[in-house]
């Protein structure tokens, strides 16, 4: 089993890929992630640029229960401006960290797949539904930057 960076330890992470839209067209997107480790509670805090003639930021910053060392699935919540408040949780995978989450609302759900490639990179897939529709997906690298400067706005 992998020990996963991407969460269980902080750090700065760059990300670039494709964001598909509801009818399937794609866009190039980049991104950047913060993880910091706060005494009562883990921050996520992240923007997806997609890179199109009307570019649009998804922003969100989850608040997570840290793990326990003996646990292999902990609980988030989130404000993201575009769906409202989410909660879900991260469940370790052997060499995967899935996130499940929904709105408050119960409208919006979806998941992503952090799959491990090695210390410094991840691959993720993503999809996002309201009610049964499909309405993005997404597919990107995160790498792991050294740096600890970010230009990551909440």
């Amino acid at each position: 089993m992998s020990k996963h960076t991407f969460l269980l330890s902080e750090g700065y992470w760059k990300a670039s890929g494709t964001f598909r839209d509801e009818q399937g067209v794609e866009y190039p997107v980049s991104g950047e992630t913060i993880i910091k480790h706060l005494d009562a509670r883990w921050v996520n805090k992240g923007v997806m640029r997609v890179l199109s003639e009307r570019s649009v930021n998804f922003t969100n910053e989850y608040e997570i229960e840290p793990l326990a060392s003996d646990s292999k699935e902990t609980h988030w919540i989130s404000h993201n401006p575009a769906l409202g408040h989410l909660h879900g949780t991260f469940r370790i995978m052997d060499n995967e960290l899935v996130s499940e989450y929904q709105s408050a609302q119960n409208n919006y759900r979806g998941n992503e797949r952090f799959t491990y490639q090695n210390d410094d990179e991840y691959t993720v897939e993503g999809v996002l539904y309201k009610g049964k529709k499909k309405v993005s997906s997404w597919s990107v690298v995160m790498q792991r930057q050294r740096a600890a400067t970010s230009n990551t706005h909440h």
